[in-house]
């Protein structure tokens, strides 16, 4: 899943590697998931929680029958949330669907600075999330 990067951009980057991106695709054995954010649309206002992001993710898992997700950053649905506490709530409803559906993730975040907490938005300055 993509916050801040394009597929294209993404698979043209992974492509530079060697890795044929476009044959899993189409053998439905790699999904995107772009949530990158379209500089001509309006900001939502209003609440906004993960939960139609939670069910994308589930539907591509089980479409692809994945083993692996990986979000990257985090940090740019985060600042959609209006607190530390909202951020972990849904940063902790996130990681139980993921635990649920059985896979690995890996979850980027940016750090504020190079010593202090370990990422942006309350997450990571306390105990971690487990399930």
């Amino acid at each position: 899943m993509t916050f801040e990067e394009t597929p294209a951009r993404i698979r043209a980057n992974v492509t530079s590697f060697g890795l044929d991106v476009a044959t899993w695709e189409a053998e439905q054995r790699w999904a995107f998931v772009d949530a990158s954010p379209d500089p001509r649309e309006q900001m939502v206002v209003g609440g906004f929680d993960l939960s139609a992001l939670i069910a994308r993710i589930t539907r591509l898992v089980r479409t692809v029958d994945a083993s692996r997700v990986a979000l990257d950053s985090i940090a740019a649905v985060f600042s959609r949330l209006p607190d530390p506490g909202t951020v972990r709530f849904e940063l902790a409803r996130l990681t139980i669907a993921l635990n649920e559906l059985g896979v690995t993730a890996v979850i980027t975040s940016e750090r504020t600075h190079e010593y202090g907490p370990v990422a942006s938005h309350g997450v990571g300055n306390s105990s971690p999330i487990t399930s």
